[in-house]
């Protein structure tokens, strides 16, 4: 009974070790998420060049890409990315602003970029300024490809001036399968139908049954959710299918609501 005991017993320090290194593989997991991501992004914004995890002059640099300047030369832009759950404090800032600052005094990279999911306290932006290090968001850096803030922000605010909203009068829907059987709320079926991966959906019902009125309200919703947290939720785009009466293709279509 003891050689048992003996074979599976381990210390309160050898628990917390596991529970850091689980900590820790879990924060390399994000991080290399969102430098994934940043890369991404770089790549849609024109770069001729993006790398990752590279090491320059002894100094790991999470995003390194190759961008063409307003005047015709090329810049290397080196950026650290930090995917913490809260703004980004002057300590971290200062050890990461310092390492990019020495990377351009060597000349390997031209603009020193720090990146966060969640921003910087103020005194961190202030700190990183002064060595010459520009700090930016995910979300302001997705902007640079596609900002979308206006026209989510006065489509809101346009559903939100009408009397059916302000009066609250807004019913949700049960949706049936095709066999007739209830499927719960149209509105849950429709982000659960999304959320598995799925990608197209058709909603069918008799005129007045409140097709329109459901995609303009999980419009509002999933518009809010965008502008709150830009990284985790994605971009809804509405397009009143009564406006075009002739027969267009999707990508057409889209490109005329975004542009005019």
């Amino acid at each position: 009974m003891s050689l048992i005991r003996q074979d599976v017993k381990c210390s309160k320090g050898e628990i917390m070790d596991g529970a850091k290194e689980a900590h820790h593989a879990n924060s390399v997991s994000r991080g290399i998420e969102l430098e994934l991501l940043v890369m991404d992004v770089y790549s849609q914004l024109g770069a001729h060049e993006v790398k990752h995890n590279l090491r320059l002059a002894g100094q790991q640099l999470d995003v390194f890409a190759v961008m063409e300047a307003n005047d015709g030369f090329q810049s290397r832009v080196g950026i650290d990315c930090k995917n913490h759950s809260k703004a980004v404090g002057v300590n971290e800032v200062n050890r990461s602003a310092q390492k990019l600052s020495l990377l351009r005094q060597s000349g390997d990279i031209d603009v020193p970029v720090l990146l966060s999911r969640k921003g910087f306290t103020p005194e961190a932006i202030n700190s990183a300024r002064a060595l010459g290090v520009h700090t930016i968001t995910y979300a302001e850096l997705v902007r640079k490809v596609a900002d979308f803030t206006d026209y989510l922000t006065r489509a809101r605010a346009k559903y939100e001036a009408t009397e059916f909203h302000r009066k609250d009068l807004y019913q949700r829907l049960m949706c049936l399968s095709e066999s007739g059987e209830p499927e719960g709320y149209a509105d849950e079926f429709v982000r659960e139908w999304f959320a598995s991966g799925r990608t197209f959906l058709t909603l069918l019902g008799n005129y007045g049954t409140g097709k329109s009125t459901l995609m303009e309200r999980m419009f509002w919703e999933l518009s809010g959710q965008h502008l709150d947290s830009p990284l985790s939720n994605r971009i809804p785009v509405l397009i009143p299918l009564k406006g075009y009466r002739k027969e267009i293709n999707i990508r057409s279509l889209i490109t005329d609501l975004l542009l005019h």
